[in-house]
C-alpha cells in the first residue's frame, strides 16, 4: 500500500508499506482523509523524535475512513461503515513504542490502518451520513479542544477569550459557540487566521493593533468592582498558542472567579504568587488529549450542521503529500491541510 513516509527534517516522500493483515479480533480501515497536524509539522521543519515520530515509519494521526473487512470475532460493526479512528486507542502499543510514538506513528497518511479490538466510542466511532468526509477528518483536533472546553464547563451567557486561531483555537472557538457562548475573542497576528474568526462568528483581536486584555475592556467594560484594579468581564480563556505570557497575562486582569484553560503545550514559565490566586478566586486548569465524550460531542456538533470549511485551507491527495507538507508550514496561507486519499 501506499504511504506518507517521515524521513526527517523537510524530507516527506510517499513510498510503499506492507499491507496490514486482517487478524482475528481486528477491523480493517480504508483512510478516506487525513489532516496535516502541528504535531506532524513540528517533526517536518524542526524534529520527529520529541513528538515520538521517528525517521523511515508511517505517521500521521488525524484520520477518518471506511471499513474494508472485518475479522473473525468481531461483532456489531459493518462493511462500508464511516469511521473516525481514534489513533490513542485504536492498537496496543508496539513493542518498544512509547504511547506517544504509538499515536503518531498510527498512519494516517497510509492507505489502511488495522484496529485492534474495535469497539465502538472507545476506538472506532461511526460518522453520520450527513457529515462530509472534509469535516470528519477534523474530529481528533476538534476533540482536543472540545476536551478543554467541557472541562470549563461553560454556562449561557458567559464570555470568553481565546489566545491563538490555529486550528485548536479555532476549535474552542465553534465548541463554545456548539455550547452556548456567543461572546468570544480570539486573538491572533495572522490575517488569514483573523478573518477565519470573524467567519465562523467569533470577534478577531489583532495582536499587532491591541494587546488582548485591552481589547476587552474596551469590548466589555473594566469590571473594577471598586477594588482599585482591571478586571475584564471574561469568564473563560483559553490558551491555544503556547504563549509563554498567557498565565500573566491572564491574572493581570482575571475576573473575580474566572477560569484559564491551558491547551497548547508551552514551554515558558512564570511566576505565581498564591495570593492572587485566592485573591480573585480564579482556576487554571490544564487539558490535554480528549475523552471518549470530547469525541462524541464533536461528531454530535458536526451532524447540527456546522460549516468548517473556512478551517480547511487546502486539499492535497496523497500523491502530492511532499508538496502538501511544505504548503503547510505557510500559515499565512494555510490553518488546516487535508491529504484526501480517494484521488
Amino acid at each position: 500500500m501506499r504511504g506518507g513516509q517521515y524521513n526527517g527534517i523537510k524530507n516527506v516522500e510517499l513510498s510503499e508499506f506492507d499491507k496490514p493483515i486482517l487478524k482475528q479480533d481486528s477491523i480493517l480501515i480504508k483512510n478516506m482523509r487525513a489532516g496535516i497536524c502541528g504535531t506532524d509539522l513540528h517533526a517536518y521543519t524542526l524534529e520527529g523524535e520529541s513528538v515520538g515520530i521517528l525517521p523511515g515509519n508511517q505517521f500521521g494521526h488525524e484520520m477518518c475512513g471506511v471499513i474494508d473487512s472485518i475479522g473473525s470475532g468481531v461483532d456489531g460493526f459493518e462493511v462500508g461503515q464511516r469511521v473516525f479512528v481514534n489513533p490513542v486507542t485504536f492498537r496496543s502499543i508496539p513493542e518498544g513504542y512509547t504511547p506517544t510514538m504509538s499515536a503518531d506513528m498510527a498512519g494516517a497518511f497510509s492507505e489502511y490502518v488495522l484496529v485492534e479490538n474495535p469497539q465502538w466510542n472507545v476506538n472506532l466511532f461511526k460518522i453520520p451520513d450527513r457529515v462530509s468526509l472534509d469535516f470528519a477528518v477534523l474530529v481528533e483536533p476538534l476533540s482536543v479542544s472540545m476536551n478543554g472546553v467541557m472541562l470549563a464547563q461553560p454556562q449561557k451567557g458567559q464570555k470568553a477569550i481565546i489566545y491563538g486561531a490555529g486550528t485548536i483555537g479555532l476549535g474552542c472557538l465553534v465548541a463554545l459557540k456548539h455550547l452556548g457562548i456567543e461572546d468570544v475573542i480570539v486573538a491572533d497576528s495572522v490575517p488569514l487566521r483573523l478573518e477565519t474568526v470573524k467567519k465562523l462568528g467569533g470577534i478577531p483581536c489583532d495582536i499587532t493593533k491591541t494587546k488582548t486584555n485591552q481589547f476587552a475592556l474596551d469590548l466589555w467594560g473594566n469590571l473594577t468592582a471598586g477594588m482599585g484594579m482591571d478586571m475584564n468581564d471574561a469568564d473563560l480563556v483559553f490558551d491555544c498558542a503556547g504563549y509563554t505570557g498567557s498565565i500573566r497575562d491572564y491574572l493581570d486582569n482575571a475576573k473575580m472567579g474566572s477560569q484559564l484553560i491551558c491547551i497548547a503545550l508551552g514551554n515558558g514559565q512564570v511566576p505565581i504568587s498564591t495570593s492572587e490566586l485566592a485573591f480573585k478566586s480564579v482556576s487554571i486548569k490544564g487539558s490535554c488529549g480528549y475523552t471518549s465524550q470530547a469525541n462524541q460531542e464533536v461528531i454530535r456538533m458536526l451532524d447540527s450542521g456546522i460549516d468548517l470549511s473556512p478551517i480547511i485551507t487546502a486539499t492535497y491527495p496523497l500523491s502530492k503529500i511532499s508538496e502538501a507538507f511544505e504548503d503547510a508550514t505557510n500559515v499565512n496561507k494555510n490553518i488546516k491541510v487535508i491529504i484526501d486519499h480517494t484521488k
